[in-house]
Parts: C-alpha cells; sequence; structure tokens
C-alpha cells in the first residue's frame, strides 16, 4: 500500500504509481568483488555525494571510423568539463562522483566505428594500478590516466562510463567475435590516490549493436562510507544484476551512469531511479545526460526516503548541472531478507532473499473488495488466481501478455448507496478506470494484477482527466511489468491517456493506492507537481 496522506496541492507530471517486477527463476548470480582490503565503518553519519548531467559532446562522424588520434580529441573535450566539475565538486566537499553513461563519446556507433574510442582496461580484481601515477605501464589508455589523475588531483572516487575492449580467440572461446575481440560498455571506478578500483561491464544493453553481451555479474568497490555496485542504465530494470545486488550482498550504495530516456508513464528518469532506491532501501547516484530534445535528461541523488537532489529540466535552453548532497552511511551488513508488506494484515514482514523469484501470489481478503464491489454483483471479481498457478515455484512471464479484459464493475458502492461510475477503457496497454470526485474508491484490474484506489480531490479541473491504470504484461512486447498507476492525461480525451503530460491544475488532498500482484518486489513512485506530502510504504 502507498499512502500519500498529508497536503498535496497538484499532480503534475502525470505519474503516481507502484511498479512490481516478476522475474522468473533462473541460475544463481554469483558475487565477482572487486579487489579490496576490506570495508572500513565510516567515522561519519553521512558522506557527500555528487552526480554530473552532461551535455555531452557529440563527435562529427559515427558513422565510418576515424583514427584514434581524432577519436582522443572528440574525447577530450568531453574530459575537459569533467575536469571542471571534479574541481567543483571537490570545492563542494564531495567525496565521490559520477558521471554519466556515453558521456565521453555518445551513443551512434556500429561495431567498427566505436573501436577507437576504446580502451583495454586491466582487469583490477589482479592488477593493483593508478594510471596517473604509472602512466605508461599499458599502452594506449589515455582516457584511463586522465579520469585517475581526475581523481587523484581532487581526493575523491570517481566513476565515470567508457568502452573496454577484451582479445579472444573462436579456437578457445566460442564466443568470441569474428573480430576477435569483446567489446564492452563499462564503467570503471578510482579512488582518490587514482587507483583503478573496479570495472563493470553493462549486461542489459539497450540498442547497441557497438558492444557485446557478457554474463551478469554483481561488481563493487569499498569505500571509508559505504559498499558501491555498478549498474549501467538498462540494467536497473532486471534480476539480473540489480536485484540480486541488493538482495544477495552487501550493497546498499548504487553508482548508476545513465543514458536514461523517458518512457512515460512507466519509465521517468527521476521517478524510476528514486522508486528502484525507496524499494529496495539503497542509496542511487544517478547520472545521467543532458539532452532534453531526445527526451534524455534526469539525474539525482536518491535514497530510501525518497529523491535527496535532483535536477530535472526538459527545456531547450536549459543545461547542464552537478549535484551535490548529503547521504546518510547505510548499514553493510548482509541483506539476508525482503521487507514486504502483508496485503491483508498491513504488517511488515521478513522474506528470504532466495525466495524473492516465487509466485508471491497474495492470500487475498475477499472483504477488500467490498467497497468496489456492486449491489448487484453476484460473483466477485478476483485476479486470475488459480490453484496451479500458486503452486508453482517460479514465474513465467512469457504467459503474460497485456490483453483487454473487463474486470470491473459497472457500479460501485459509496456511502451506503450504488452509484453508476464512468466505463473502464484500454489504452497504450492499460486498463484504465476514470476518476469520479463523487467516487472516493475505485478499482481497477487486469490480468493479475488488480489496483484499489481511495482518493480526496481539493479541487478538479473540469478540462482534466485523471485515470486510475493497472498493467499486468509486457512493456515495448518484451519487458514484464505488473502495474497501479494514477496519472493525468493531456486531454481530457481516452486516447491521450499515458501520452506525455507535465502540470496539472487538479488538487489531492488524499490518495491512498493499493496493489494485489504476484511480487513482493514493489516499487513505490511519486511524481508530482508543487506537492506538500509525505509518502511511506
Amino acid at each position: 500500500m502507498l499512502i500519500v496522506p498529508s497536503h498535496m496541492t497538484h499532480i503534475g507530471w502525470g505519474l503516481f504509481f507502484l511498479c512490481c517486477l516478476v522475474f522468473p527463476e533462473d541460475d544463481a548470480v554469483f558475487l565477482q568483488p572487486a579487489k579490496t582490503v576490506g570495508v572500513s565503518k565510516s567515522a561519519t553519519e553521512t558522506y557527500r555525494a555528487a552526480v554530473y548531467e552532461h551535455a555531452v559532446i557529440l563527435p562529427a562522424i559515427t558513422d565510418t571510423p576515424v583514427t584514434r588520434r581524432e577519436a582522443l580529441r572528440n574525447m577530450q573535450k568531453n574530459l575537459d568539463v569533467y575536469k571542471l566539475q571534479a574541481i567543483a565538486a571537490k570545492q563542494l566537499s564531495a567525496q565521490i562522483l559520477v558521471f554519466p553513461e556515453n558521456g565521453l563519446y555518445g551513443y551512434e556507433f556500429t561495431r567498427d566505428t566505436i573501436y577507437p574510442f576504446l580502451e583495454a582496461i586491466p582487469d583490477p580484481d589482479t592488477v593493483t594500478w593508478s594510471p596517473c601515477s604509472e602512466p605508461h605501464r599499458f599502452p594506449e589508455t589515455q582516457v584511463l590516466r586522465w579520469l585517475s589523475c581526475l581523481a587523484k588531483n581532487n581526493s575523491l572516487y570517481l566513476v565515470a562510463d567508457m568502452g573496454d575492449k577484451v582479445p579472444c580467440e573462436p579456437d578457445i572461446d566460442s564466443k568470441c567475435p569474428p573480430d576477435k575481440r569483446f567489446q564492452y560498455n563499462t564503467a570503471v571506478a578510482f579512488d582518490p590516490d587514482g587507483r583503478l578500483l573496479a570495472k563493470y561491464h553493462k549486461s542489459n544493453l539497450f540498442h547497441e549493436p557497438q558492444f557485446n553481451t557478457p554474463e551478469p555479474e554483481v561488481k563493487y568497490f569499498d569505500t571509508p562510507f559505504g559498499r558501491f555496485g555498478f549498474l549501467i542504465c538498462f540494467d536497473i530494470l532486471f534480476e539480473k544484476p540489480a536485484v540480486s545486488m541488493v538482495t544477495h550482498h552487501a550493497i546498499k550504495n548504487i553508482v548508476f551512469p545513465t543514458a536514461w530516456m523517458d518512457a512515460l508513464p512507466l519509465l521517468s528518469a527521476i521517478g524510476y531511479h528514486s522508486s528502484f532506491a525507496m524499494g529496495f532501501e539503497v542509496n542511487v547516484l544517478a547520472a545521467n545526460l543532458h539532452l532534453p530534445d531526445i527526451r534524455v535528461q534526469g539525474s539525482g541523488l536518491y535514497t530510501p526516503e525518497g529523491m535527496k537532489e535532483f535536477y530535472y529540466n526538459r527545456t531547450a535552453a536549459s543545461g547542464p548541472k552537478l549535484i551535490v548532497a548529503d547521504l546518510k552511511v547505510l548499514s553493510e551488513t548482509q541483506n539476508s531478507c525482503q521487507t514486504v508488506q502483508d496485503h491483508n494484515s498491513g504488517k511488515k514482514q521478513c522474506l528470504p532473499s532466495d525466495t524473492f523469484h516465487e509466485d508471491m501470489t497474495p492470500d487475498l481478503d475477499k472483504n477488500i473488495y467490498q467497497n468496489y464491489r456492486s449491489d448487484q454483483q453476484d460473483t466477485l471479481i478476483m485476479p486470475k488466481m488459480s490453484t496451479q498457478n500458486k503452486s508453482k515455484s517460479k514465474t513465467d512471464s512469457t504467459q503474460h501478455v497485456a490483453e483487454v479484459t473487463e474486470l470491473f464493475f459497472d457500479n460501485v458502492r459509496t456511502s451506503g448507496s450504488s452509484r453508476r461510475r464512468a466505463q473502464p477503457f484500454y489504452n497504450r496497454g492499460f486498463s484504465f478506470v476514470p476518476l469520479d470526485s463523487l467516487m472516493p474508491n475505485t478499482m481497477a484490474c487486469q490480468g493479475q494484477v488488480c489496483c484499489f484506489l481511495t482518493y480526496e480531490l481539493t479541487n478538479k479541473s473540469s478540462s482534466e482527466l485523471f485515470v486510475l491504470g493497472a498493467f499486468d504484461g509486457l512493456f515495448h512486447g518484451k519487458y514484464y511489468f505488473q502495474t497501479c498507476a494514477v496519472l493525468r492525461c493531456p486531454k481530457a480525451n481516452h486516447n491521450t491517456c499515458g501520452s506525455y503530460t507535465y502540470d496539472s491544475d487538479t488538487g489531492f488532498r488524499r490518495l491512498e493506492l493499493t496493489a494485489a500482484v504476484q511480487t513482493p518486489l514493489i516499487l513505490p513512485q511519486v511524481r508530482m507537481w508543487l506537492i506538500q506530502t509525505s509518502c511511506k510504504l
């Protein structure tokens, strides 16, 4: 249940939702630790973190290969910006700084055209090396040297994204490409002495033909103020390594270089990234590119309590920005369970982390449906949960495809009387039910998901349409979500629901959203405009 109990003036950016992730059972992800000397206990209760939203300077040519010198010349333009931001971060007493994905060269490449921008990054699990102190130890590592010196000269931990090339032999490795090299989208971390601490290869690629896909692995590095795990952009949507990292290993901080394009209503940058931090009770240091013309923007420092600091400016005239904030040092004890709330009792329970993938369908109490059903209904409409499904030890996401299903009532009981409510409709994969100010209780269902909303309006603009939406299926035809959402449609027209909208004149005094879903992995997200609110799970 997600409750917003205090004064809320307006819901604007169009989204208030519980996002529930469901994954099939698979082989476990084994920890691949970076070389470390152990986790030191912090002498303070907070640390100062910084992320930089970067307007990447793109190469003039990406469709034909350039020389290494030309590639370095372009990357140097972005590294010069990085240098200024590292100095600024240090002046603000930042202890760790994260730069975005693709921040050195952009994103539109082929396998051959990205190659001059790559470097052979030594394995820090086996090699102790400070590129700034030993610049000639490994050849063609100019970018590593520059990043290492930024960390050393400013005495901070530094995380950046770059390209890694790893030689291979087809006779030895059957996965080796014909050009005899693997190319990886890679995050690297340096300590305040410039030492290369860890590298991580992105394992969930999104339209990146220039890179190879490695086996998922959990990689981290240790600091005096906590252990930090790596995720890069699209990784955050998947069980491996994102969920495994926080449910199986002692990782409470995530460094997150990203080139995130908003995909509303589900996947806005600041909304989804902050929901991950809240849902898994971790700190997320998210650094995005700043390219508002293509909906790529939104960076922040997110905590289990919500958004600590963030930057989201979609106007063409807006610029990049350095974001700095103090974050709590979180406990580094091993996560042995996932805390979830029982749907019926409201009590929180601790589920073993190795059971997160199982079918967690609650034994739903039919009483919760009573306020949402019609007096004329003889049969209570429930989510589709068969005894056979409940006995399965894993969820088969291929069986869940969004369908148009009329799992709604024509009437709803309100204050002892039955009133007619708006008919549900289907758009952009969701089943939507319009909100009516006379109906404080609304329900929407789809597949194995039912969403229950209790709300109170302070005012409602006659030109605005708000809806409760339920989704159980494949987002963009590939990615399985179970979602409950309250959102504003751009116009008072059903066909616009799910499209982009950014402001509102309608006010809510109270919202209480409850979801009946098949998973304990709940990511609560609140994206609002001009709010005074508290949020609890």
